[in-house]
């Protein structure tokens, strides 16, 4: 009983330990992994990454996006509606120059139609793109997951304005509808706050 108490900790002892919430990229490790993403030509994941900086979608709607969520095969909208998988939701998301151009050049590239998917990928090779990412900014993989590209714009805008209700907007959350009214921002202004904020 014993030797198998032994064993048993060490199989516990070789599986993956917790580390909290995956943590935002700054800043400064966006502009380096964009740029390192451009020098090697792939636009295909400098769309992917870009559009996720963008949108914060969760994963489960990043890579069910299809040309016609995004306008179409010859325009690529800076804002359109989007229904959350987790909960049911529509909401609106913004997408920078930079990702309206990766994405255009996806579409053409690939001679994509409207109910092509953008990004055909499952979770878990989406996951490993972030780590991959990660590691492009000499970061150690295991802090950074999808929930890091989630979270990096509305962390950046909150650090910059301490207004919690526009990044909380920009995630669409449950609660905003009552939040968003009661101190009068609306999804309208808080994407022309995040257009304000580049990264």
């Amino acid at each position: 009983r014993q030797d198998m108490t032994e064993q048993q900790k060490r199989a516990r002892g070789n599986k993956p330990t917790s580390i909290g919430q995956k943590r935002p990229f700054t800043k400064e490790q966006v502009q380096l992994i964009r740029a390192s993403l451009m020098a090697k030509g792939n636009w295909w994941q400098v769309a992917l990454f870009e559009t996720a900086l963008s949108t914060c979608l969760r994963s489960s709607d990043m890579i069910t996006l299809t040309v016609a969520d995004v306008g179409g095969s010859s325009v690529v909208n800076d804002r359109f509606p989007i229904r959350q998988a987790k909960t049911g939701r529509v909401v609106m998301v913004g997408l920078s120059g930079e990702a309206q151009a990766a994405i255009r050049a996806v579409i053409e590239g690939q001679n994509l139609g409207p109910n092509d998917r953008l990004f055909p990928v499952s979770r878990q090779h989406y996951g490993d793109l972030v780590k991959r990412w990660a590691r492009l900014a000499h970061l150690n993989p295991k802090h950074y997951s999808t929930h890091s590209m989630r979270r990096t714009k509305p962390a950046h805008i909150y650090k910059l304005t301490k207004n919690v209700k526009v990044a909380q907007e920009l995630l669409g959350h449950t609660d905003l509808g009552h939040t968003g009214a009661y101190l009068g921002i609306g999804i309208d202004e808080a994407l022309e706050i995040s257009k304000e904020h580049k990264l």
